[in-house]
């Protein structure tokens, strides 16, 4: 199948891997001045501090290993990424070598099934074709023995519609009520909205952070 304009466009952002290496420190400040006005180490002990630090974790979507750095930091341990990138990938196998991280598609994750504890994705699927986003929530879904854990840009309706927005390639939705709906099996475990830093009208106001469970 051909790719995607955004599988095309993220597979070659080669400047954008090179320019957002970021330490744990300076990604929580880069959250609070460009994201959600809270450091993103707040937000992740708000949802994950009662977590076993032993859990088996997967990133769909990882760039260069940001998040990971950030899970590793607050006492993660046994932590997996996948992207798209093959220019973030090289930098994320080099510069921390602590994380499993390979090149491949959230559309078709080579991993087997409940094969993680916990699988994630930070502002990536508004970045995923509205074509495609069942597959891969389909997929997150697949390889997740038990929660399902995201921060994304946040809108009320339920499905994001194939448009080109203003800003390149970015879909709004309400990405928790997507899987929940896919997956009636899911229990939302808890969900916040946090406030962008610089609203635009073009643009979505929130971002939503969420985790869900699976019950069966």
């Amino acid at each position: 199948m051909k790719p995607t304009a955004q599988e095309t466009k993220w597979a070659n952002a080669t400047k954008y891997a090179n320019k957002y290496f970021l330490t744990p420190p300076e990604l929580d400040e880069k959250w609070v001045k460009a994201v959600t006005r809270v450091p993103k180490s707040k937000m992740n002990d708000l949802f994950l501090k009662k977590l076993p630090r032993s859990f088996k974790i997967l990133e769909v979507g990882t760039n260069v290993g940001n998040q990971l750095a950030m899970l590793r930091h607050q006492g993660f341990r046994k932590l997996y990424g996948i992207e798209l990138c093959k220019a973030a990938v090289q930098i994320a196998q080099k510069r921390r070598k602590w994380a499993k991280v390979i090149q491949g598609n959230a559309c078709k994750l080579p991993y087997g099934d409940d094969c993680f504890n916990l699988v994630f994705t930070t502002w990536v699927l508004t970045h995923i074709n509205p074509r495609l986003l069942p597959e891969a929530v389909s997929e997150i879904y697949r390889v997740s023995k038990k929660y399902i854990w995201g921060c994304e840009p946040y809108m009320e309706s339920l499905v994001p519609t194939e448009k080109k927005p203003k800003r390149a390639y970015l879909w709004r939705a309400d990405f928790k009520g997507i899987f929940m709906e896919m997956f009636p099996d899911l229990r939302l475990v808890k969900a916040k909205k946090y406030k962008f830093p610089q609203p635009d009208k073009n643009y979505t106001a929130h971002s939503e952070m969420f985790l869900l469970e699976k019950t069966k």
